[in-house]
């Protein structure tokens, strides 16, 4: 019988690597932080992340949801 190694998510203190939330200068928990298929956008009043899996906004300043996990990030675009 076969294992399946299930890869653990990022951490929601995992390093940013979205170039425009470093230009923010926010520090968002989320996992859309760090997932590549993450789009941010914004201003300094209002940000907010598309997600183009999902092909919705997944996180606003209004509406801040903060997912912790998503099979997103594992998928090859």
């Amino acid at each position: 019988m076969n294992e399946t190694t299930i890869n653990e998510p990022p951490s929601p203190d995992q390093e940013l690597t979205s170039l425009t939330l470093l230009a923010l200068n926010k520090t968002i928990h989320t996992v859309y932080a760090s997932c590549p298929n993450s789009m941010w956008f914004g201003s300094a009043k209002k940000q907010k992340c598309f997600c183009r899996i999902m092909h919705a906004v997944t996180w606003s300043a209004e509406e801040p949801n903060a997912i912790t996990h998503c099979d997103g990030q594992f998928l090859d675009n």
